[in-house]
């Protein structure tokens, strides 16, 4: 039978969850009780908090942090961190797939049907070879989203792990941004020689500035729930602070679709606090965010530059661009008749389309064309039921406290993906996307398991760990 033991005041480090509360109320339904029994009973060592809180960095620096750093198709950390997790992960989802929310077991399934079909696709792509790795990439992704689901279980330390996981990407990456500024240098000028982009823009470990701007909004909805937890106002203050380097970064990629991207999730923000009536706090941190940022650029030339640069119309071409990718791969949606042309064959199909009417063999720059162009109707039906079941899975509206923080990082989160399959070059086999997939998935399980009740004290001598110890 499991029970309630008191622990003492011993603190742990940030990623190990000690800022999360289960609640002081018994769930309200037998089928809740059993299920909030069942997952937040379980002890998740500190082993598996820090693999959690390690996935985004090693995600986003891809094989920049290998034994041989820049080199595709080296053993990444992050792959080997996943070989690794992966047996743990698998029997801890068999042990809690009745857990599950029945809307994320129909996403598992989505995965699946979604791999078949591409492994068909490989029939059919005009480039066998560029399909298996783009095919491989994905099937990475998809595992990378098991095995978080596999390790943290529900478990709200361990979805404190993977959070504070998401704010440590932002500084490891920033820190290369950083390099870049101070330096104008790039990361791929020492693989590839060149750097394709605006050499005042700062790419990190993405290469594209673009997907850089992407992958920082997906860390604004983490930021702001850490800030919201946290009991004491430095570290609040401190947090706050990492808010506005992400904005600053952002700016600094020169992509003027993370900039919007970014005042867009403010207000999509600002929004949802006062449709979750979260209170006044969250809001006034998001309105001196861009002030904060705004003092510095007001005395800085070269910020001012940029910020000029970036809400200019000098990129009007690079627009035209990305609206003909979009409808070129919607054509070859309807032309497929609705099968799609293979996995990894948007490019080799625009290269030979003499109706393309651009010079540039490049992405689809719309991540949600490019599968609907590449795996058709049943991949792409697919994909959106595997994202629609990150948001569908918690609702509606809850009414208490943890349980609208957790919905409201679902949103902010849902929005961060969408924005960025429209804004990076191509996504769908970055890393760094499914982990923000798999985060989504990880704070639904989290609500569903979540004690309907105020959320505890955060003072460590009050906190209550439950476990089987046996009694």
């Amino acid at each position: 039978m499991d029970q309630v033991v008191r622990r003492g005041s011993t603190k742990a480090p940030p990623w190990s969850g000690v800022d999360e509360s289960l609640g002081s109320t018994a769930a309200g339904t037998p089928v809740e009780a059993d299920v909030i029994a069942s997952t937040a009973t379980l002890q998740v060592r500190w082993p598996r908090r820090l693999s959690l809180f390690l996935i985004p960095s090693l995600a986003a620096l891809g094989p920049w942090a290998s034994f041989t750093p820049g080199a595709e198709g080296s053993p990444y950390f992050f792959r080997i961190l996943l070989v690794l997790m992966l047996l743990p992960a698998l029997s801890g989802l068999r042990q809690e797939w009745h857990t599950l929310p029945p809307r994320m077991r129909s996403a598992a399934w989505a995965s699946l049907i979604f791999l078949l079909w591409g492994c068909f696709g490989l029939l059919w792509t005009p480039d066998t070879a560029l399909g298996q790795r783009n095919l491989i990439s994905v099937t990475l992704g998809m595992i990378s989203v098991g095995v978080m689901l596999g390790t943290m279980r529900g478990n709200p330390r361990a979805m404190a792990s993977l959070r504070w996981g998401f704010l440590a990407a932002v500084v490891v990456t920033g820190a290369i941004g950083l390099w870049e500024i101070r330096t104008g240098a790039h990361l791929s000028e020492h693989t590839d020689g060149a750097y394709s982009f605006s050499s005042t823009s700062i790419a990190a470990s993405f290469i594209n500035p673009n997907n850089f701007g992407a992958f920082l909004l997906g860390t604004v909805g983490p930021t702001l729930i850490v800030i919201a937890r946290l009991r004491s106002i430095v570290a609040q203050g401190l947090v706050s602070l990492l808010l506005v380097f992400t904005l600053f970064l952002a700016i600094n990629t020169e992509s003027r679709g993370a900039v919007a991207g970014a005042l867009t999730l403010i207000l999509i923000a600002s929004l949802a606090l006062a449709a979750f009536d979260l209170g006044y706090f969250l809001v006034t941190v998001l309105l001196v965010t861009p002030v904060a940022l705004a003092i510095p650029v007001f005395f800085s030339r070269r910020l001012s530059a940029l910020i000029t640069s970036v809400t200019s119309q000098a990129d009007a071409g690079s627009d035209s661009l990305r609206v003909a990718l979009t409808e070129h791969a919607v054509r070859y949606f309807f032309e497929s008749g609705g099968v799609g042309t293979g996995p990894g064959s948007f490019q080799a199909v625009l290269a030979a389309d003499p109706q393309r009417g651009t010079g540039r063999i490049v992405p689809a720059h719309n991540t949600f064309a490019q599968i609907a162009a590449e795996y058709g109707v049943i991949g792409l039906v697919a994909f959106l039921v595997i994202i629609v079941a990150c948001v569908a899975a918690v609702l509606p509206v809850a009414k208490v406290g943890p349980q609208r923080l957790l919905q409201f990082e679902v949103v902010l989160c849902f929005a961060a993906l969408v924005y960025a399959g429209l804004i990076a070059s191509s996504v769908l086999g970055d890393p760094s996307w499914w982990v923000l997939i798999g985060y989504m998935l990880c704070l639904s399980w989290t609500h569903w398991t979540t004690p309907s009740g105020p959320p505890a004290r955060d003072d460590a001598a009050d906190r209550v760990e439950l476990n089987r110890d046996g009694g």
